[in-house]
């Protein structure tokens, strides 16, 4: 009682100061403590309320729902959109359905029909029922919107966001983008700032990041409440629904890049016609349809996912991966007297890679064949990366050690999927020093250099990552061929030479070649690698 007395005296529901700008009721905790005390007889009955907070507190939800009504009907798409805001003609953070929460609310204390027809109205708009045909809750309607504010999405390998986010449904144009500054702006046509003859406001969306479309969970709520409200009307209430495994099916055991594949959903106990089947997969577009027929464009490991919708709203959900592997594939190396380690994990057992006699081991690199798309007849298996943390060193002794003149060609087979932006420094494929950390001869990453790629260091840094980027593909396959003669580096890619010349300060190198127990680093990204080999030859002398 005590607090119930503190609240009658402090706060008054009817306050303008209550309401954000002094015209939208129910704002935000002061909303929350109205709507509690104007249902608390219906939550709790029994309860001991004062007749005249009460109808104030109801008083201003039914205004609340009156505003959302009013702005309905002042709408040609029956959206709540707020006069005030016409007025200025601007938009940010408008969400149609969760602002129908209002309505709703208002209906509850008084049933009238229109304020339902309104509250759908906004439900409408949201699901597509809009000048633009795009649904602002993602994973609903035929059009969906791919770019949104979303740590998540932006993130995540999908190109569609994750289902049930409630999206701006009114902006006033195109945000300012570093990459663009104005220019996506610039190129529309009227020009939304004409005086006279601007782009139609509720025309205006642009598949493209805005943070004035962004939702926070309380909107997300809010619409989750009255929609879950709602649906409990509907004979839908009362079906029953258990969850059914979903399979992805007619996928080849592996595929070949660049032919053509189609996978077909199947769920058990369940009927698909009439559902709306959405799928996605590596490196492709999203598509609808109850097959999916598609093209691995690089060697690897394909994932494909698939979602199905029935029209009362069940879902089900299936994701599968398999294999694909470049048609001009490569072949294992084969040792000759030149050879001075060669290294696959063939014969070691799946799992969990563990330090040896030949290698220490940094993370939880694991051994698997799951990805062995380098080779034209995959067998055997490869390292996995999965965390940049994840590395190997190798030690060079006795007969594995080169003399500090030899001629040294490192290789190997890379698959990157992701460089170690901001996260390490230092070598990545290389010839190095006893402790791995200082490079002879090999691929190094800079915590903080964009575009995202190592860079060739040798006796100074010899390429840059800026002429490396567009040379080196991620989520691909490429065979690197490292090579030191004299004081001469070389680099090829594929096979394809990408640069050689002199070495920046032969002195400096001399020096690091008389490291009396060098290694090999590899790892410190996330990937793959297989094939480590480390030839040399002795210098000639006239």
């Amino acid at each position: 009682m005590r607090y119930h007395r503190r609240v009658l005296k402090e706060f008054d529901p009817s306050d303008p100061k209550t309401r954000q700008w002094g015209w939208v009721h129910l704002s935000d905790s002061y909303g929350n403590a109205i709507r509690s005390y104007a249902f608390a007889d219906r939550s709790a009955p029994g309860r001991q309320l004062n007749p005249d907070h009460l109808k104030k507190c109801r008083d201003e939800i039914q205004a609340a729902g009156q505003d959302q009504l009013d702005w309905a009907n002042a709408c040609a798409y029956a959206t709540s959109f707020p006069t005030e805001s016409k007025h200025f003609k601007v938009a940010g953070w408008y969400f149609a359905a969760p602002n129908a929460f209002d309505l709703m609310t208002a209906y509850l204390l008084d049933p009238q029909p229109v304020l339902l027809d309104a509250a759908i109205g906004n439900l409408n708009f949201e699901a597509g029922a809009n000048p633009n045909n795009v649904a602002f809750l993602t994973g609903v309607g035929w059009r969906r919107q791919h770019e949104i504010v979303c740590q998540f999405s932006q993130n995540a390998r999908r190109a569609l966001p994750p289902d049930g986010i409630p999206l701006g449904a009114v902006q006033a144009g195109f945000a300012y983008l570093d990459p663009y500054k104005k220019e996506l702006g610039s190129l529309t046509f009227p020009w939304d700032g004409d005086q006279n003859s601007p782009y139609a406001f509720y025309d205006r969306w642009g598949d493209s990041y805005n943070t004035t479309t962004e939702f926070i969970a309380v909107q997300q709520a809010r619409g989750l409440a009255w929609l879950a409200y709602l649906m409990a009307q509907s004979p839908v209430n009362e079906q029953a629904w258990k969850s059914a495994t979903a399979r992805i099916v007619s996928l080849p055991a592996a595929a070949i890049v660049g032919a053509k594949v189609t996978a077909r959903l199947e769920v058990d106990g369940l009927d698909l016609t009439g559902a709306r089947v959405v799928w996605e997969a590596r490196d492709q577009d999203p598509a609808f349809g109850q097959t999916f027929e598609f093209t691995p464009a690089h060697s690897g490991s394909q994932w494909v996912e698939a979602e199905a919708e029935w029209p009362d709203g069940c879902r089900t959900f299936a994701v599968t991966n398999f294999p694909a592997q470049r048609i001009d594939g490569g072949h294992p190396h084969a040792k000759d007297p030149s050879t001075k380690l060669l290294i696959n994990f063939d014969d070691l057992p799946d799992g969990q890679l563990t330090s040896n006699d030949q290698w220490q081991v940094t993370g939880k690199p694991l051994v698997t064949g799951e990805n062995l798309g380098w080779m034209a007849k995959p067998a055997g298996k490869a390292v996995r990366f999965s965390q940049i943390t994840d590395a190997l060193r190798i030690p060079l002794t006795g007969n594995t050690q080169p003399s500090t003149t030899d001629t040294i060609t490192l290789s190997a087979w890379l698959y990157v999927e992701q460089w170690p932006y901001g996260k390490w420094a230092g070598p990545v494929f290389a010839y190095t020093d006893r402790n791995g950390e200082e490079t002879i001869l090999g691929l190094n990453c800079d915590l903080w250099l964009r575009p995202s790629a190592p860079f060739l260091l040798c006796g100074g840094r010899m390429i840059s990552h800026a002429e490396l980027f567009p040379l080196i593909m991620l989520n691909e396959w490429q065979h690197y061929e490292l090579i030191l003669r004299d004081n001469n580096f070389n680099l090829r890619i594929d096979g394809k030479l990408v640069k050689s010349g002199p070495v920046q300060d032969a002195k400096a190198l001399a020096k690091q070649r008389q490291d009396k127990a060098p290694a090999i680093k590899l790892g410190n990204f996330i990937g793959y690698a297989d094939e480590i080999c480390l030839q040399t030859e002795p210098r000639l002398t006239r």
